[in-house]
């Protein structure tokens, strides 16, 4: 029997375990036993080749089991854990995962898994739970209540986080704890998960004894008796303030320009792009850029610092002279921006009025009084345009027209409002023509190793051959572009030219690593787009591994669940995701967790400013450290010397791009220098 058995195969030993059995990759489904179909009481060709989230309780679960599963695979080659799930008919059972890395050090890319339904012997623990040293020695809060939510129990940690003792809380009901910010809706659905379920979990806002309200974790678990009737209900939460804390810490000091404390450019640029694609038809955003007249003598007659204190002290009143509704943020040096919604034009040169009046009062500084004049442009969206960049563009030109005028002063962009530049529409017209013509040309940065600086990515980078003979950059164009709506066929060219290349030079040996190509918030919102992406890689034949696409923190945060369903549709057909200039703007880390990324590129500015800024130095490593913990590679933008890359390679970054290194440079030149490299 012995030998006999050794001929079984392994397909038909799967199928006839007790418990279901799965091949994960990715988190993706590859292979399977029928029994793990009939846990979730679906076929088994409704579970391969798909993502897990479907077979989760909810997206709160799926997130927190990404977060920590890979990251103890990594550390201990194994794991075992119980988490909720939900069955295809939507009710609840609890399930243990015992799942095993093929390779430790890439988790990711291969585990085997079992799945149990232990859901009858995590009740009998629950009913357990009651008379066990469990309850009053746990970390987490435990509260339970009879069948009609009267309160019967607490233990020391439900007083340590709440600051009620037991006393004070017994026999009343838990709507005591009530914060106020969650609707009749919000209690309604969890009432009725209760019923239906069994359970509810996730975040959920409460208030402690003296007042304070807090974030918690909170686990609630409906104990039905002989007669299906509510017995008790076990609530178990923990306080998030601290993480929800650090993660506000993060995003504040990662977005506020260290002088003034007001936000600097790209988290403007960030927040305009939310408040555009918010806002409501019958509004108007009105974008004000401030310029001081002649700030160069402070510091030609008085000296830098209290330039910087003139600086620090504007910005500060700042702050205070704005609306509730409004945002102000520092562009660059002495010029700032304010965005106030409005909705007719009535009124706006009122309120420029005002706030020149308030900023243009003496400022005092070491004994000397200042005094400052202010040139104000206004632009006005949509009457003239959609683009942030564009709007700040304008309400700049506006300002800057009076710029020989002494005093304070006031302009509206091209005083019509709904009038575009002959310089703009010319623009757009030779923008045209350079789509059909095929006007634009790719250009590479190398991206380089560590250890031995050898090559292992190109990004590329759109030039535009303009018919005047002028190589335009990017920054002159692609604003323009995008307000013009014409930046995903531009996007279209430059990934398929890019891909045509590289292509061409994989058929000739050479090495590169992989190839980024960067998208845009249109390319993704575009229903089509993963398709799009495959058929150049098709029509190239450019391998999709090799593939990577940037995004921004911007495009990650104004729609986070359509752009994960595009990034997860991308990776699946083996593209990888980068998020571009990381540490600039709002994305939060559960955002972060919540999408599918590959690397994170970090920001230019941190490397700039991390040898001379404590502030940036420390957000740098904790980036690179959160980047470790969270299995994302991590690329440094904008290496300019050498102390900048022994620094960022002692803080343990793998992969740097930069001047220091290689500029932007034609595919002829790089091809000289991928020839160079080959062994």
């Amino acid at each position: 029997m012995g030998r006999n058995s050794e001929n079984i195969p392994l397909s038909i030993l799967l199928e006839n375990t007790l418990f279901g059995f799965a091949f994960i990759q990715n988190r993706v489904i590859l292979r399977a036993n029928h029994k793990l179909a009939e846990l979730f009481g679906l076929r088994l060709e409704q579970i391969l080749d798909r993502d897990t989230e479907h077979l989760y309780a909810d997206k709160t679960i799926y997130d927190e089991v990404g977060h920590s599963m890979y990251n103890l695979l990594r550390a201990n080659g194994e794991v075992r854990f119980e988490r909720p799930m939900r069955r295809s008919d939507g009710s609840l059972f609890y399930c243990r995962f015992e799942g095993r890395a093929l390779d430790r050090s890439r988790p990711e890319e291969g585990s085997v898994w079992t799945l149990t339904d232990v859901t009858r012997e995590h009740r009998d623990r629950e009913r357990a739970l009651l008379h066990t040293g469990l309850f009053e020695k746990s970390a987490q809060a435990i509260m339970i209540t009879d069948g009609r939510a009267a309160i019967i129990a607490v233990n020391s940690s439900f007083t340590r986080i709440t600051g009620y003792e037991e006393w004070e809380v017994l026999g009343r009901n838990p709507r005591i704890f009530q914060s106020g910010l969650h609707d009749s809706d919000f209690y309604a659905n969890l009432w009725s998960s209760l019923r239906e379920t069994g359970q509810w979990y996730g975040e959920i806002w409460n208030r402690r004894k003296d007042g304070e309200v807090f974030p918690e974790l909170l686990q609630i678990i409906a104990i039905r008796n002989q007669q299906n009737q509510f017995e008790h209900f076990v609530a178990i939460f923990s306080d998030l303030s601290g993480r929800k804390e650090m993660e506000a810490q993060l995003k504040r000091a990662s977005s506020l320009d260290a002088l003034t404390g007001l936000p600097h450019r790209a988290a403007l640029l960030d927040h305009m792009r939310s408040q555009l694609f918010e806002m409501a038809p019958n509004k108007r955003l009105a974008v004000l850029a401030l310029d001081i007249n002649q700030f160069r003598r402070f510091n030609q007659a008085d000296g830098l610092d209290i330039g910087d204190q003139v600086l620090s002290s504007f910005g500060s009143r700042l702050q205070k002279v704005i609306g509730p509704r409004d945002f102000a943020a520092r562009l660059d040096g002495d010029e700032f921006i304010i965005l106030h919604c409005i909705q007719e034009m009535e009124g706006l040169l009122q309120v420029a009025q005002g706030i020149i009046a308030s900023l243009t009062e003496p400022y005092h500084i070491q004994g000397v009084e200042y005094q400052l004049d202010l040139r104000v442009g206004i632009s006005v969206a949509p009457d003239d345009g959609n683009s942030p960049e564009v709007l700040i563009q304008y309400a700049t030109l506006a300002q800057n027209r009076e710029r020989s005028k002494v005093g304070n002063s006031i302009e509206f962009f091209r005083h019509g409002m709904n009038l575009r530049s002959q310089r703009f529409l010319k623009l757009e017209r030779e923008l045209r023509h350079a789509i059909q013509a095929r006007e634009f040309q790719v250009h590479f940065q190398p991206q380089f190793s560590s250890d031995a600086h050898q090559i292992v990515g190109l990004e590329a980078l759109v030039r535009w051959q303009h018919p005047a003979g002028k190589l335009m950059m990017p920054g002159l164009f692609i604003p323009a572009a995008e307000d013009l709506g014409c930046i995903r066929e531009i996007n279209q060219q430059v990934l398929r030219m890019a891909c045509a290349q590289a292509a061409t030079w994989l058929q000739s040996g050479y090495s590169f690593g992989h190839l980024a190509v960067n998208c845009s918030a249109p390319d993704l919102l575009t229903p089509d787009f993963a398709a799009s992406v495959v058929s150049v890689l098709q029509e190239t034949g450019f391998p999709a591994e090799c593939l990577t696409l940037e995004i921004t923190e911007s495009m990650a945060i104004i729609d986070p669940q359509k752009t994960a369903l595009v990034l997860h549709d991308l990776r699946s057909k083996g593209i990888r995701v980068a998020m571009d200039d990381f540490g600039t703007g709002y994305c939060s880390i559960n955002t972060l967790r919540s999408i599918p990324i590959d690397f994170l590129k970090l920001d230019k500015s941190f490397v700039r400013d991390m040898l001379t800024d404590t502030e940036a130095r420390v957000l740098t490593e904790t980036i690179l450290t959160m980047s470790k913990v969270l299995g994302y590679s991590v690329v440094a933008e904008g290496v300019e010397n050498k102390q900048q890359l022994d620094l960022l390679t002692a803080l343990g970054c793998q992969t740097f791009q930069g001047f220091l290194l290689a500029r932007p440079m034609s595919s002829g030149s790089l091809e000289k220098l991928l020839a160079e490299s080959v062994p």
